[in-house]
């Protein structure tokens, strides 16, 4: 079976049952750093982005968007959003307005998402996709 492709993010919006309140800033993002295509990866639970440019993909899940090489490019892509670097790999991400990372909720209007609580491998220590199934260690 093939995964699904979309030349719109607003499709795999849809197609992930994303909130709608998270398709301004994360088309912002995508719109700057250009975006060639969205990739299906439902098997981790995220929407794979391929740059125009051939630079690192970008990773976009339920609460936040990950892949940036640093703050700054985050900043250039984003603006002042709430970012912070990942444990893994030493990028950077964009938390998104309506996410489900714990307590913190400073990246926009409305309450956080009513989204299972944020689980964590046991391994690693990271965030777990809706999969069950660690990105970066396999646990």
């Amino acid at each position: 079976m093939r995964a699904a492709r979309w030349d719109a993010l607003s499709h795999a919006f849809r197609a992930y049952g994303y909130p709608t309140e998270n398709l301004a800033l994360v088309q912002r993002i995508m719109d700057k750093v250009g975006i060639h295509y969205y990739e299906e990866i439902s098997s981790h639970g995220y929407i794979k982005a391929i740059r125009k440019d051939g630079g690192r993909t970008l990773t976009i899940y339920f609460g936040y968007t990950s892949g940036f090489d640093s703050e700054e490019a985050v900043v250039d892509a984003a603006g002042d959003v709430w970012r912070e670097r990942s444990d893994k790999g030493g990028g950077w991400y964009v938390v998104h307005p309506l996410n489900d990372i714990g307590d913190h909720h400073r990246g926009g209007q409305g309450p956080l998402g009513a989204r299972s609580t944020l689980k964590v491998c046991e391994t690693c220590r990271m965030e777990l996709p809706l999969s069950g199934i660690c990105d970066s260690c396999g646990s």
